[in-house]
């Protein structure tokens, strides 16, 4: 059974929850400097992270063979809060046309984000971050993420983050994420003077999850399980002390 092919899918049936406003993405007027708008973007952003807790930025040192960013700039910001740490993606919604690519404002439209309970020392080089920069080069290397997410509502994926508690892998070693859950206290975007910027959730998935997800109706797993998570603490954060919620047997 190939899993990736299998989870990174879309849930056609959508639980009770706040649907995300749909973000259009749009061309830049040629009269205003691209310098502009991107600082402008930038502003909107770290505003809005601001509003979440403490605010440091996170730049590791670039990879080459990495998807390309928007702005040609990879970031990610950290989100000190007084029980948890939030990481999220700081870039992805950066403007096009600083190089040659065609201009055009918000980028990919939208940005991740993971938060998870309790506090890092070293957050670089942490699972947290791992979890967050791979599913940000998803992002940046799909092109048109944002659309599935609008069209479904949930995306799931395995990726094999190194870190992660053996308790937390499958048979593969892999780890199974959902992408796009609504986060208590946590807006499903933001703002900028040239339109809407999405924010998603990436919540971490029990094995027994992932089994539940993979043995049955991935569909209407998908349903039950985001309808489930959404109703039960921690939701969207990721607890590593968390039981599953949902089992296969």
């Amino acid at each position: 059974m190939n899993w990736l092919k299998r989870l990174f899918g879309a849930a056609t049936n959508r639980p009770a929850a706040v649907v995300p406003p749909v973000v259009t993405l749009q061309a830049l007027d040629p009269d205003i400097p691209i310098e502009t708008v991107l600082a402008a973007t930038r502003q909107a952003r770290h505003s809005s992270y601001r509003q979440l807790g403490k605010l440091l930025p996170l730049v590791p040192e670039a990879d080459a063979n990495s998807a390309r960013w928007p702005a040609l700039r990879q970031g990610w910001s950290v989100i000190t809060r007084p029980a948890s740490t939030l990481l999220a993606s700081d870039g992805l919604s950066d403007p096009f046309g600083l190089d040659d690519s065609p201009p055009q404002a918000l980028g990919f439209g939208l940005e991740v984000y993971a938060e998870a309970l309790g506090h890092f020392d070293d957050l670089a080089h942490s699972w947290l971050f791992e979890l967050v920069r791979q599913v940000s080069q998803h992002v940046a290397d799909h092109g048109n993420f944002l659309s599935l997410l609008q069209r479904h509502q949930f995306l799931t994926m395995l990726l094999h983050v190194d870190g992660i508690p053996a308790e937390w892998r499958g048979p593969d070693g892999a780890v199974g994420i959902l992408i796009g859950l609504p986060a208590s206290g946590i807006p499903s975007g933001f703002e900028t003077p040239y339109g809407p910027v999405r924010l998603a959730a990436i919540t971490l998935l029990c094995p027994e999850e992932l089994a539940f997800l993979e043995e049955g109706d991935i569909t209407q797993g998908r349903h039950k399980l985001a309808g489930i998570l959404l109703r039960t603490p921690p939701g969207h954060m990721i607890d590593l002390r968390r039981s599953a919620v949902v089992s296969y047997s």
